[in-house]
């Protein structure tokens, strides 16, 4: 489900100039461990200051349709990360970010964990807008060899040529998918069991989306992020609320 261009320009801009300098961090992070620079990077966010916005962890219309897509009124904010594609990345290997709970059930159950991702550029064909593949979240994984973990998901995705990515490739290719063609400042929900993949950045720019993961209450068992006492402290009730099972640092 993608929601056109919800969020205003100038709160995108903002948000954009603070995920980069975050960006820039991981990345002078990273290249002391390897000296190549990345060219896909998924780094955390924290939840704190222009990211305690309203409008993201707790924007209305989407408290809304997680709710209405059987969240409950339980839900909390798992993750919030900023994923980028430079230029010259590549296809990613197509996966799913979480498995079935219950693989091995005829039928799917519903959802219980969402993402969802907000551009802070342009998406486009020559940037790599993400493959989706409407309804994959129902198709059940009952062959063990197809299955991944969450932190499994990130090795597939880098990996092509993945035997679980294969998999998923060939039987991508009986189904239709779509480009998340959207405008900086829409909003992407979308079921963690869904089939998808980031597409090559042919551009000279970097393409950045925020993603915040959402889980029912009984998964919490998941290690969630951080967030300071302080940012804590600021946030609105309901801010607090979504937040309350990251860990106070």
């Amino acid at each position: 489900m993608i929601l056109d261009e919800v969020i205003a320009s100038a709160l995108v801009k903002k948000l954009g100039g603070s995920a980069r300098k975050t960006l820039s961090k991981h990345i002078s992070k990273a290249l002391t461990q390897n000296p190549i620079p990345p060219i896909h990077l998924d780094a955390q966010i924290p939840p704190e200051g222009i990211f305690l916005h309203p409008h993201l962890c707790t924007h209305p219309m989407v408290m809304q349709i997680l709710s209405a897509l059987g969240m409950g009124d339980d839900f909390y904010l798992w993750f919030m990360h900023a994923n980028t594609a430079f230029p010259g990345a590549g296809r990613q290997g197509i996966h799913r970010d979480l498995p079935h709970l219950f693989p091995e059930l005829k039928g799917a159950i519903p959802g219980t964990s969402y993402v969802v991702s907000i551009p802070l550029d342009d998406f486009t064909m020559q940037n790599g807008a993400t493959e989706l593949w409407p309804g994959s979240h129902l198709i059940q994984d009952p062959d063990r060899k197809v299955r991944s973990s969450f932190s499994e998901s990130a090795k597939i995705a880098k990996n092509p040529l993945h035997p679980i990515a294969k998999n998923f490739e060939a039987r991508a290719k009986k189904l239709k998918s779509i480009r998340a063609i959207m405008k900086a400042g829409s909003i992407l929900v979308r079921d963690m069991r869904l089939w998808h993949r980031a597409m090559p950045n042919q551009t000279s720019r970097p393409r950045t989306m925020l993603t915040l993961g959402y889980n029912r209450a009984f998964l919490a068992l998941y290690p969630s992020q951080t967030i300071s006492r302080v940012s804590y402290r600021k946030a609105s009730t309901a801010q607090r609320d979504i937040l309350r099972h990251m860990q106070s640092i």
